[in-house]
């Protein structure tokens, strides 16, 4: 971890989560979109945070509410991109 590219860091609750740095983000981004790997990430990615969605949805108004708004907040900067991306693509599940 100490020479990786990824950023190791703890949610609340303790989970272990990894991170790409932003300049290695970009970077995979610049060299996917011409292989035509970037379209099926991004909806991989999507789906991902469609269904995490789908089950806090839920979990929120569950006894475990505590738990599902912090994982949630936790990932707020991706499921708010999934909602950018899915206006922009005009792709929905």
């Amino acid at each position: 971890m100490e020479k990786s590219l990824l950023v190791k860091r703890y949610t609340p609750d303790n989970e272990l989560r990894f991170h790409m740095l932003e300049t290695i983000n970009e970077y995979a981004a610049e060299v996917l979109e011409p292989m035509d790997f970037a379209d099926r990430v991004k909806e991989r990615y999507a789906g991902y945070y469609y269904r995490m969605v789908r089950e806090g949805a839920e979990g929120v108004l569950s006894p475990d509410q505590k738990k599902w708004l912090e994982r949630l907040g936790t990932d707020y900067e991706n499921i708010s991109c999934l909602l950018a991306w899915y206006v922009e693509t005009g792709r929905y599940f």
